[in-house]
């Protein structure tokens, strides 16, 4: 196990033994954050962007599955959740290359 602290906010946890941590940049050169745990053939990416004040979840839901269309195929419409307090969508997929499902 590792500790790991979330630089949005600064909230620091541990992660299991058996997966990796690495952060990077997309092709918009902002950082992302892998955790790969390849014994179960699982990958965890987390981001953060900002986005319109006035823009609702399901605005950026909507954004982001055409933003991936080109890489990705997403439901258009997701599953409403709540993650640890907050509003959440889940929507589900498949990677193009190499073809993988995934959930978002």
């Amino acid at each position: 196990p590792k500790s790991w602290t979330n630089p949005s906010t600064l909230v620091a946890t541990t992660i299991p033994g058996g997966w990796e941590v690495n952060s990077q940049a997309n092709d918009m050169g902002d950082t992302i954050h892998v955790f790969t745990k390849a014994a179960d053939a699982v990958q965890v990416i987390f981001a953060s962007e900002d986005i319109r004040q006035d823009a609702t979840l399901e605005d950026y839901a909507a954004a982001f599955v055409r933003g991936v269309s080109s890489d990705m195929t997403i439901s258009a419409s997701g599953d409403s959740a709540i993650v640890a307090g907050h509003a959440a969508m889940v929507h589900t997929g498949q990677l193009h290359s190499p073809k993988a499902p995934i959930q978002v």
